[in-house]
């Protein structure tokens, strides 16, 4: 039996990708690939792919098409420009598991250890991230921003993101009763940095993304061929519709709809209709009523989207006047205690809270419904990392603000997506 060196592996893993799967094989084309012996196995920032010699020595022609498919579907899902602080470990293993179920499907052979769990098929990455935390008793907190170029644990970075001593493969530490996940031990996704190793900035973020998003455009000429994984069809067709300002979603939402100024439809002319037989909406203004403003702390959420959200919220509350309005700040549970509750006229207040964990968004609903909130309209800003929908929808409407790179949408209410 004839074995291939690393070098012929790339090469052959290369040309099969593009004849075979040209869906994969495009975007590969499309990024550096590049041996780098500091990454412990294979690994991407979002734009290039890093690969170790000894590794690639270590596993079969096929297992290396599979870990480069792997690393595909991370630039194509944007894991890595997705990370933002999150706790390196447990996110490239919410990663893993969020994307090895299509490698599965789609034929691919992968190395030993690769993660599957079939509760998480149907879920992103931040939503696995967030379970994964919940299911923790002590879960391990993001790195505290302005160390440098320390890690999580504050020990020196290897210049990839990965700390040193430690690969993606290693065993994380445990944490109480509930012990941090095994990795799978191969594969990587590491955060993008400037060539001096510093973060990038957010017009940087976003140039990035948009890099990627014409991959993913590219790739999809090969939609015929039936290679392109389900989860990325929605991606596409929304990246090639028509964009709908998130503003104007907004805006049609508080005013309750399509209905002109000054008219309500929840309620008809009752004295008209019986005396004419015609059906007109109540002449009234249309008052927007009593509004909560649920706002994630997760560390997933940034200022950046938010801000833009609440000055939206802002300008429509001068505009409409609503009776009230509360902002209810919450992660994995609702901190009460930072409740604020603004009066017809007053400036809503983004609230400011550090040092924030995972998402579960139930605790919302428990809350109002305990205390008796008056609420006409639920607005939600969030990352969508969200595994504990309620399993009936509130009486009340409920808009989701999607402030995260991902195309995630809430199973009732209405989602809008905030521009980037």
């Amino acid at each position: 039996m004839i074995t291939l060196d690393a070098d012929k592996k790339i090469a052959k893993a290369k040309t099969y990708l593009i004849l075979k799967h040209p869906f994969y094989g495009s975007t590969l084309l499309s990024s550096v690939v590049r041996e780098d012996n500091t990454v412990m196995t294979m690994a991407t920032d979002g734009s290039s792919i890093f690969w170790n010699r000894a590794f690639v020595d270590s596993i079969t022609e096929q297992e290396v098409v599979g870990v480069f498919a792997h690393e595909v579907l991370h630039i194509l899902f944007k894991h890595a420009l997705r990370m933002r602080g999150r706790v390196h470990q447990l996110w490239n293993i919410a990663c893993d598991y969020a994307i090895n179920h299509i490698l599965k499907r789609g034929g691919f052979t992968l190395p030993e250890g690769a993660l599957f769990k079939d509760e998480y098929s149907t879920f992103t990455a931040e939503t696995i991230y967030n379970k994964i935390r919940e299911d923790m008793s002590e879960p391990p907190e993001p790195p505290t921003k302005g160390k440098g170029d320390e890690g999580d644990d504050g020990q020196p970075n290897d210049g990839q993101g990965n700390q040193q001593g430690q690969g993606s493969g290693d065993q994380p530490s445990e944490s109480g009763n509930g012990s941090v996940p095994k990795p799978q031990g191969w594969g990587d996704v590491i955060e993008p940095k400037k060539a001096d190793g510093s973060a990038l900035s957010e017009t940087e973020y976003k140039l990035a993304e948009a890099d990627v998003d014409q991959k993913l455009l590219n790739a999809s000429q090969h939609r015929s061929r039936g290679d392109i994984p389900t989860e990325l069809h929605g991606i596409i067709d929304e990246l090639l519709e028509p964009t709908i300002l998130w503003s104007d979603q907004f805006d049609r939402f508080m005013k309750g709809g399509d209905c002109p100024d000054g008219w309500s439809d929840e309620k008809i002319n009752i004295v008209r209709y019986r005396t004419t037989g015609v059906i007109d909406p109540t002449i009234k203004r249309r008052g927007i009523g009593h509004v909560v403003v649920a706002q994630d702390q997760s560390g997933s959420v940034h200022d950046s989207e938010l801000k833009k959200g609440f000055t939206e919220l802002n300008y429509l509350c001068e505009t409409l006047q609503p009776e009230s309005v509360t902002v209810i700040p919450f992660d994995a549970s609702v901190n009460a205690d930072k409740v604020q509750f603004f009066d017809q006229g007053e400036e809503v207040e983004k609230i400011n809270i550090k040092g924030r964990g995972g998402t579960c968004v139930q605790p919302v609903f428990d809350y109002i419904e305990e205390t008796g909130i008056e609420v006409d309209r639920l607005v939600i800003f969030t990352d969508m990392g969200i595994f504990d929908y309620p399993k009936e929808a509130p009486h009340y409407p409920v808009l989701w603000v999607n402030v995260s790179p991902t195309k995630s949408e809430a199973p009732f209410g209405e989602t809008i997506k905030v521009d980037q």
